[in-house]
Order: structure tokens, then sequence, then C-alpha cells
């Protein structure tokens, strides 16, 4: 509200956002949920990027959060994820946005 975020997303037709871990802590008022929050109200749909998901993230999904995806994967350690995260990320991202 204090940067007029709802503002300054109109006529968006997408939005991305993320943070570190995406669990159900993010329901308690990180950027995510209040990104998402905002972005529902005019039926944007977001993308949330994370470094991993945690207990409970599947809780953003119906709540203004149309996809969720981490760049740490099964089998991937919490250590070569952070090392790796910009190729990572722009991998996710890519493969991601090619979808939507």
């Amino acid at each position: 509200q204090a940067v007029g975020f709802g503002e300054k997303i109109r006529g968006a037709s997408l939005i991305i956002t993320g943070e570190g871990r995406i669990d159900r802590q993010t329901l308690n008022g990180k950027t995510v949920w209040g990104v998402a929050r905002a972005a529902a109200k005019r039926k944007i749909p977001v993308v949330a990027f994370c470094g991993e998901t945690g207990k409970g993230y599947e809780k953003l999904s119906g709540r203004g959060v149309s996809k969720i995806v981490a760049i740490r994967t099964a089998g991937m350690s919490r250590r070569q994820a952070m090392e790796e995260a910009g190729p990572l990320l722009k991998k996710r991202v890519a493969d991601t946005l090619i979808l939507v």
C-alpha cells in the first residue's frame, strides 16, 4: 500500500515474484502473499519463483498464486541450489514462461 503497488500493476497481464522459501509462513505477510492479494483483486495471474518450497506452500494455490516454481529440485542439495542459483533460476523462468 505504501508504494501504491495496486496501481502500478494496473494493465499487467502477468506478475512474476519470488522469495527464498515459500511455505506456510508466506501467508503471514511475506511479499509473495501481498503481491498475490493485490493481483487477485485485478484477476492478474502470478507466478512465484523460490529457492525451495516448504510445508504448507500449496496453500497459496487458489489464493492468487497461479504457479509456484522452486529452483531446488528433488535430489539437489540446498548448497548446490544456492551455488547455482543464477543459472537455475534463469532455466526455471525460461521453462515456465514458455508454458504461460
